[in-house]
């Protein structure tokens, strides 16, 4: 074993005296060199330290984790556990190399390979050696939602992703911020790619809210114009008792949230939360806002969704981002 390996260090106290090469503690030492062996037990105690505070970053690519304990280890000890930072994301399962000892497959804690993003670059980790391999005891699937991808619009026609949607996950949060059309009265639209493309037909949408002046609810395909069954409808594209979504003021914002999408058994469902800037009438008692609660999906089949596309009934979109995270 290494020096300043607390791994070898005893319960039994008698049997330390020898127990560690870098720290002399044997029985009847010269008194100038108890200084010594303190300092000495420091530094295996700093060793330590930062195995897991999460200052080692990995090495390595393609799935294949590497990272330098400080120790020199030429085995890996049963039960060491470390906190780590992940330099890049798995895409499948993965592998995890101490000290150049030797790629040691990481496991889930229910014994299964790593799923693809289960370790995200940039984010902390922690591993615990039982022998045979790594066990990642913390994850990203512990950390919540994953940013994935930032959609940044400036004079767009559509803001498109087709990356973020794979096996990882199965929910996506979709957070929309001051999206912002360029066109007065214009709706926003969600469309969805399956097959490959994106659809512009068999779109279905229910909504509800209050714009300022009226409540209301909307089902269906198609009503007076309203919405088409073109897209998702996120907001309303008219004026008068729907109020569109007007080209000043603060856009449309607020979360959606889409279901299991690479599932080809069924159906798949967008839903959701939003307010947007409406072009309704205003007054001192009825400010411009509608806030809106939303359904819908894609009903021209089972087929996986691999893609996400915004757009505005009419126009670009000027401004705003569009966030995708994943969860699992």
């Amino acid at each position: 074993m290494p020096n300043y390996d607390i791994q070898s260090w005893s319960i039994t106290p008698g049997t330390n005296a020898t127990a560690d090469s870098g720290i002399n503690f044997a029985e009847g030492q010269a008194r100038a060199s108890l200084n010594d062996s303190c300092r000495a037990m420091m530094a295996a105690h700093a060793f330590m330290r930062n195995l897991l505070n999460g200052s080692i970053t990995t090495t390595g690519s393609a799935n294949a984790y590497a990272f330098t304990s400080g120790l020199g280890y030429v085995s890996v000890p049963t039960g060491l556990w470390v906190r780590i930072k992940a330099n890049f994301t798995n895409t499948g399962a993965a592998t995890l190399n101490m000290d150049g000892i030797g790629a040691v497959t990481m496991k889930r804690v229910n014994g299964n390979d790593l799923n693809a993003g289960d370790l995200n670059a940039n984010q902390y980790f922690e591993a615990l050696y039982n022998g045979t391999n790594w066990i990642v005891l913390l994850y990203a699937f512990d950390l919540g939602p994953v940013l994935l991808n930032t959609l940044t619009a400036s004079a767009s026609a559509t803001l498109d992703d087709t990356t973020s949607i794979v096996a990882s996950y199965n929910q996506y949060m979709i957070e929309l911020n001051h999206v912002i059309p360029a066109t007065d009265a214009s709706g926003l639209w969600m469309r969805v790619q399956s097959g490959g493309t994106f659809k512009t037909s068999l779109y279905a949408t229910t909504m509800g809210g209050h714009d300022g002046f009226n409540t209301f609810t909307y089902e269906g395909q198609n009503s007076n114009g309203t919405l088409a069954d073109t897209a998702i409808g996120i907001t309303p594209n008219s004026t008068g008792f729907f109020g569109g979504t007007a080209a000043a003021g603060a856009g449309v914002t607020g979360n959606l949230w889409l279901h299991n999408p690479l599932d080809t058994t069924k159906p798949k469902y967008v839903n959701g939360q939003i307010t947007y800037h409406t072009t309704e009438p205003t007054s001192a008692n009825n400010p411009p806002i509608g806030v809106m609660a939303i359904g819908g999906g894609w009903s021209g089949g089972n087929g996986a969704i691999t893609g996400v596309r915004f757009l505005f009934s009419s126009g670009n979109i000027t401004s705003g981002t569009i966030k995708i995270y994943g969860l699992k």
